[in-house]
């Protein structure tokens, strides 16, 4: 037996279909600006991370099974041509398709609360906002995430539950919880349409097998993927690192209770999106005073509630709102209605379009020339790939000898108490630190000791000198006439003499000359005339042409 199609809202009129015209054409400006932010707009640190995680799956190197299902979307990434940063362009262009297919599926959902000309308001109030312009097309997992979660909300709402329906539900909610665990975050929207469909199924017993069905199918999906996509898990370099409790800690990390952490982004984000705001706060009030059914009422309410993620979900960054605003933006039905009947939608066409063009209008176009030109000094100092330190794993395919420093990978760093970038030196070849956060500028310029472990901060300032802007070599700096008796080496490889010769070990080292250097301690002794430095060989003289002092990230 068949459930009951659900209700669809009356069929819009011909001045409603007039009504739709301009909301579309704001839908399609606003496509077409952001389809050149995808160019222009600096990458991200986490758009880095996740091209690592591409990187790693193209070479058999994948680390984990669990939020790296995209790697397998994207696998053809890395045999582009150009740089890493114009890899990551191309992805984004792929994640546009995502964000377009949840702009339909928000429509599809209004359209069983509301008419056609109010319904075409949803995406537009959803893209209008000016985070989700900024990061709805970020190579992230949000946005395709985002897309297979609506679909699967579409799905709910709007099928007859049959079973190519329930099949199609388990896809897309199977994928997303592959994509990342962030998926639960829309359970309290998924509920709420479940009740609904079963408060006003006729035949509740058959409802209520079937919305069940729908989530067997998507764990039976995540299972099946789950097991298929750890076949391409080995075990790469980093997993040597983490511990046993990751999950725990991962999960006490995530949520909280108090401020949120990310509080002045969320301000920013009310900022950005006036309209909407007010939209979220007046849905509820609104919605207690419609004439709406109270199933209708417990749906919208549970789409309106992911609002609230940033107030105990702690990674709740700029990127996030692209994530949690899909639903929501349904959820604001009864503000968007209160809007029509009052005011012209042309007025609001031009309020919520202007909004984000002015949020397009200040964007920063030059950063993500100078991220290719960071890129292309690095791979000239080292023209083979290397072992290296940074932020946000900028290199890609490139062998990582640190974990990804973000607060979470910092907070669980500074908690495991260990000196793990010392260790990794001791362990292997790392000749390369690469400085795009202010983090590792504080520690290697000031000896800030704050960021990292003492142990830690002092082998990087003891073992590493700046050769270009960003761009720290292995390589030491002796001071002159200087005569020491155990000076640490912890990069092993060939160096370069610079500006004075040196005397290691007795044995006298010109200027120019290379010198092979072995993990250990020597004697160093320095001219009086002048100061000297050993620096790795490749990266000694500098590149060419070497990037200017200046930002290297846009922040949120």
């Amino acid at each position: 037996m068949a459930a009951t199609l659900p209700e669809t809202a009356p069929a819009a009129s011909s001045a409603s279909s007039d009504a739709r015209f301009w909301p579309l054409v704001a839908l399609v400006v606003l496509l077409v600006v952001q389809a050149s932010m995808t160019f222009t707009r600096a990458i991200n640190w986490d758009e880095f991370f996740f091209y690592h995680q591409v990187a790693a799956f193209a070479e058999g190197e994948l680390d984990s099974p669990l939020q790296t299902f995209n790697t397998r979307i994207f696998f053809w990434l890395p045999g582009l041509f150009g740089s890493n940063v114009d890899h990551i362009v191309a992805a984004r262009l792929v994640m546009m398709l995502f964000e377009i297919g949840t702009l339909a599926g928000l429509y599809v959902i209004a359209r069983r609360f509301t008419d056609c000309a109010t319904a075409v308001f949803v995406p537009l109030l959803y893209l209008s906002a000016g985070y989700v312009l900024q990061h709805g097309m970020s190579f992230r997992v949000d946005p395709m995430a985002a897309c297979l979660l609506v679909g699967a909300l579409a799905v709910l709402v709007r099928s007859k539950l049959d079973w190519k329906s329930i099949v199609l539900f388990g896809l897309f909610a199977g994928i997303a919880g592959m994509v990342t665990i962030k998926a639960v975050l829309y359970l309290p929207a998924f509920a709420a349409i479940a009740t609904m469909r079963l408060l006003n199924a006729q035949k509740k017993r058959g409802t209520f097998v079937r919305i069940a069905a729908c989530g067997i199918a998507a764990l039976a999906c995540f299972a099946a993927l789950f097991f298929w996509h750890s076949s391409a898990v080995t075990g790469g370099s980093q997993s040597v690192n983490a511990p046993p409790s990751l999950l725990a800690d991962s999960l006490s990390w995530m949520f909280f209770l108090g401020l949120p952490p990310y509080g002045s982004m969320a301000v920013k984000a009310m900022m950005l999106a006036p309209i909407f705001t007010i939209a979220v706060i007046a849905a509820p009030f609104l919605l207690k005073r419609s004439e709406r059914s109270l199933p209708e009422k417990i749906a919208l309410l549970g789409l309106w509630f992911p609002v609230f993620t940033p107030f105990f979900y702690t990674n709740s960054a700029a990127y996030l709102y692209a994530y949690i605003l899909a639903p929501v933006a349904v959820g604001c039905v009864p503000a968007l209605e209160w809007a029509r009947r009052r005011l012209s939608g042309v007025l609001i066409t031009a309020a919520l379009a202007g909004i984000a063009l002015s949020v397009f209008a200040v964007e920063d176009r030059q950063i993500i020339d100078r991220q290719r030109q960071l890129e292309s000094n690095v791979r000239e100092l080292f023209p083979q790939p290397v072992t290296y330190f940074d932020h946000n794993f900028m290199m890609g395919s490139w062998p990582k000898a640190n974990r990804f420093m973000t607060p979470w990978g910092m907070h669980r760093y500074r908690s495991g108490g260990e000196s793990v970038y010392r260790m990794a030196m001791e362990r292997e070849t790392v000749p390369l630190l690469l400085g795009n956060w202010e983090g590792i500028h504080a520690f290697m310029q000031h000896g800030d000791d704050g960021v990292l472990l003492p142990p830690d901060t002092a082998a990087l300032r003891e073992n590493y000198v700046a050769v270009s802007p960003f761009i720290y070599a292995a390589g030491k700096q002796f001071d002159a006439g200087a005569s020491l008796s155990e000076v640490e080496f912890l990069v092993p490889g060939e160096y370069s003499v610079l500006d004075n010769a040196i005397t290691l070990d007795g044995q006298r080292h010109e200027i120019g000359e290379r010198v092979q250097i072995d993990r250990g301690k020597y004697a160093v002794e320095v001219d009086a005339s002048a100061d000297a430095s050993l620096v790795w060989s490749s990266a000694a003289g500098g590149p060419r042409e070497p990037l200017s002092q200046g930002p290297i990230f846009v922040g949120f």
